[in-house]
């Protein structure tokens, strides 16, 4: 099953390429809205508003997110806070002086 899934995947760039790459910016800064949407019970007014498609307008909704999310300044922002929190914990050896450069 394994090897038949593989054999269908493409080398090609595709736009869902790029929320495979982007994931962890995804993950990452979804999670704010996550909190956003339970603290105000966003679902429970989906379900009263559209009781036969809240589901789908969940869906969809966060399949927007996630795409937008998946843009380049959010991944920017990411790689500057890891940048910026893994900064100390290097070893003093490996860090380049900017009066070296």
């Amino acid at each position: 099953m394994c090897i038949a899934i593989l054999a269908l995947m493409t080398h090609k760039r595709t736009w869902f390429t790029v929320l495979g790459e982007r994931s962890i910016a995804i993950y990452f800064f979804h999670r704010f809205l996550l909190f956003i949407y339970h603290h105000y019970g966003l679902n429970e007014q989906l379900e009263k508003i559209f009781p036969n498609a809240w589901l789908s307008i969940y869906l969809f909704t966060f399949f927007v997110v996630a795409i937008l999310l998946a843009r380049k300044p959010f991944e920017m922002i990411l790689r500057t806070i890891e940048e910026n929190v893994a900064k100390p914990f290097q070893p003093k050896d490996t860090l380049v002086s900017k009066k070296t450069i």
